[in-house]
């Protein structure tokens, strides 16, 4: 059976189905639809669709079953009469005019469109037919001829035929039971040499001579004629892989234009002129299928005739299916894939060849490893193959290219152009649906948890700046067990499964799995198309605080490579929540983040606003006049201040602070020739260096820290004890308590 045909025995099924639970069904589609199978089968089957209708109608027979048990009554009846022509225009009439949404995966569509482009469904039913072309002969007229059908979708409906007295057989004897007549209507004259014996005695037989005047139709259409226009179909229904959309975006982004365009534009307009097989060849995912149509697009007029080749399709129909066209039209064979139309190579090689001879271009896209093997070799597909124009992409874009995306307003391409990094821009589109939904499917119930936290910690450390540092089983448990960014029910069992990791870090597409390596070795990031699409995503719950400041943190603690990117991003955020008052927490990881970053008038004012709000935090800018500035004078109000609202660290600190400052000023007096001072600092010196005291000034717990330039980890009651101490031990020269460090 014909591609073709099948194509539009499916579309048929799709349509009689889904409407057969809508108000016009009795008048409408059932009607027009038993007329048209009676003429091809004779068989009446009004029972069989008000049988199906019920239990697609009661919910009890899916619409996919019924649509396939008619698909297949509708080959066969293909098969005893030429239908082809009635069948399209009941698909044209009875077709759903005014969806916007395919009833399966809701994905949107043109009023135009019989199939879903997303999902290849075949759309649903209208109320009533679009057209007035369709007309069914009442009584019992006689089925029109095979031209008057095809005459019947050109131009007006023919009127139903009288109804011939076939008069009785010549065995025939008298009906036993005859039905009561009614008179006789008088019947017109007739011209010319007429002879009615309907009412004579015939006792003999009868010579006659009879001529006739036949007037046969035109000769049918092509069936190539019905191929859908090239207006009429839709990037997204061709083979082009689909990327990412939330909300209102596109099923695909704009096309952008690539560097061998002009030359592939001078091949499809030859072929569309004179016939040819051009194909487009790349790596695969370079984008193959976009550029072969776009150029398609650009240079074949809306009336184009396409046919669409899906895999299985028997090519060598098509020579025949062309037989008859409008030779003012234009015939485009699409092949999208060629080489799973390789299977049988005998089966597509005669029509590769004979196509092009008979003015149709075939425009093909092909793997180039696939091109390589077919193309180069004896059989039949290699030969066949030989008269192919092709032009070869790559996933690597040029500078040229990369700029003209850069000035694309799509946020895909955008993104695309922000994150396409080792993948390219192409490869970045493609695997991104399928990273999204696999990501997704694996949080539910009998899913991957664990590994679907995984990533999830990886995308938002991502989202927060981390993009090139990965994230190792360290890492996870401070972001996910310690500061609980997802909250304390959500927990990561350590130590992980090389099951999870597998899974998540498994190609997909043979481009990349949920989790690429990071920088360092044994460390894992989200995957850019991942990233990207959580940004976007409407659903995706924002970045709070806490995630900002614990990725913020490790990023500090593991001094990761790409701990300035966090701090900026997040000091951005961060400052308008602090501005607005939005989140009391945010001024003090604003002041962090400013001292991180070496900003101290930012660092002080935020610091100040952190003391302002809470005096017990008041400590925080004495800590950092003390260990950023070292100003021991201006930082002993803030922490005193602190430690007289109960805090106890910072009352710790200024014990040890105001230590400092009594050995300070009375080294003073000793210097100025007071004989008490001078006789009780070398005790107390003595004493500062006595082992056990020096044991109980260890501070337990405390990390041995030399002091950096930016608090590391943070502004730390330790930082400041330790401060304290080598100036007591002499380790560290004191700065004079009454001078202000410039």
């Amino acid at each position: 059976m014909s591609g073709v045909l099948d194509d539009l025995a499916a579309a048929a099924a799709g349509v009689l189905v889904s409407s057969m639970c809508s108000e016009g069904w009795e008048s409408g589609a059932k009607r027009a639809f038993v007329h048209l199978y009676k003429r091809a089968m004779k068989q009446d089957v009004s029972a069989d669709l008000e049988e199906h209708r019920g239990g697609v109608c009661g919910g009890t027979l899916p619409p996919r079953d019924a649509a396939r048990i008619w698909r297949d009554r509708i080959r066969e009846a293909f098969t005893k009469e030429i239908i082809a022509a009635d069948v399209n225009r009941f698909i044209r009439d009875f077709r759903q005019s005014d969806i916007t949404s395919c009833p399966s995966c809701e994905s949107r569509v043109e009023h135009r469109d019989i199939y879903c482009g997303e999902c290849g469904d075949v759309l649903g039913a209208g109320p009533t037919p679009v057209s007035a072309g369709f007309v069914i002969p009442e009584g019992n007229g006689h089925a029109p001829s095979l031209g008057d059908l095809f005459a019947d979708l050109l131009s007006s409906p023919l009127p139903p035929g009288p109804d011939p007295d076939p008069g009785p057989g010549p065995d025939s004897g008298p009906d036993p039971d005859p039905a009561p007549t009614s008179p006789e209507p008088a019947q017109p004259p007739y011209a010319q040499d007429h002879i009615d014996y309907r009412h004579a005695h015939v006792n003999g037989p009868v010579i006659g001579v009879q001529y006739n005047n036949n007037h046969y139709p035109s000769s049918p259409p092509a069936l190539a004629d019905f191929w859908p226009r090239l207006s009429e179909l839709r990037r997204g229904a061709v083979g082009i892989h689909p990327v990412s959309c939330f909300d209102d975006e596109p099923q695909l982004p704009p096309y952008v234009p690539r560097d061998r365009d002009p030359e592939l534009d001078r091949l499809v307009a030859k072929g569309l002129k004179e016939g040819g097989l051009v194909v487009v060849t790349g790596e695969p995912l370079a984008g193959k299928t976009a550029t072969a149509w776009a150029a398609l697009e650009r240079n074949a007029g809306p009336d184009t005739r396409v046919f669409i080749a899906h895999p299985g399709t028997d090519l060598r129909e098509l020579p025949a299916a062309l037989r008859g066209r409008d030779r003012t039209g234009t015939y485009v064979v699409w092949l999208d894939d060629l080489e799973r139309h390789f299977d049988e190579p005998a089966l597509v090689a005669r029509p590769l060849a004979q196509l092009p001879h008979e003015g149709v271009l075939v425009l093909a896209t092909m793997p180039d490893a696939a091109y390589d093997t077919h193309r180069f070799g004896k059989d039949q597909t290699a030969r066949a193959l030989r008269g192919a124009r092709t032009v070869d992409l790559t996933c690597e874009w040029s500078k040229a290219e990369l700029a003209r995306l850069s000035e694309e307003r799509d946020p895909r391409l955008k993104g695309a152009f922000r994150w396409r990094m080792f993948l390219g821009v192409t490869r970045f589109l493609s695997v991104g649906p399928d990273l999204w939904e696999e990501w997704r499917r694996a949080s539910r119930p009998g899913g991957r948890a664990t590994a679907h936290l995984l990533v999830r910690a990886a995308i938002d450390a991502a989202r927060c700046g981390a993009i090139t540092s990965g994230l190792s089983e360290e890492t996870w448990d401070f972001l996910i067990n310690v500061r609980q960014i997802y909250g304390s029910d959500v927990r990561l069992e350590l130590p992980l499964r090389q099951e999870d990791l597998d899974w998540a870090k498994r190609p997909r597409l043979g481009v990349c799995g949920l989790l690429v390596p990071g920088d360092e070795e044994g460390t894992w990031r989200a995957a850019a198309p991942l990233v990207e699409d959580t940004t976007r995503c409407p659903d995706s719950p924002p970045l709070t605080l806490s995630v900002w400041e614990a990725v913020a943190w490790m990023t500090k603690l593991y001094r990761l490579p790409d701990r300035h990117r966090v701090f900026c991003r997040a000091l951005r955020t961060v400052q308008h929540w602090a501005e607005t008052g939005e989140d009391p927490a945010a001024p003090a990881l604003l002041a962090t983040l400013s001292t991180w970053l070496g900003d101290g008038s930012e660092a002080e004012h935020w610091w100040r606003r952190v003391g302002e709000a809470d005096a017990s935090q008041a400590h925080m800018l004495g800590r950092y006049l003390l260990l950023e500035k070292g100003e021991l004078t201006k930082a002993l109000p803030y922490i005193q201040t602190a430690a007289e609202a109960g805090n106890p660290d910072p009352a710790q600190e200024l014990g040890f602070l105001l230590l400092v400052r009594a050995l300070h000023w009375l080294g003073v007096a000793a210097e100025q020739g007071n004989a008490s001072a001078a006789q009780l600092l070398p005790a107390l010196r003595t004493a500062l260096k006595d082992e056990k005291l020096q044991a109980a000034l260890a501070h337990p717990g405390a990390t041995d820290l030399t002091t950096p330039v930016i608090p590391d980890p943070a502004l730390t009651a330790e930082h400041a004890i330790h401060r304290a101490l080598d100036i007591l031990l002499d380790r560290a020269p004191a700065t004079p308590p009454d001078t202000v460090k410039e």
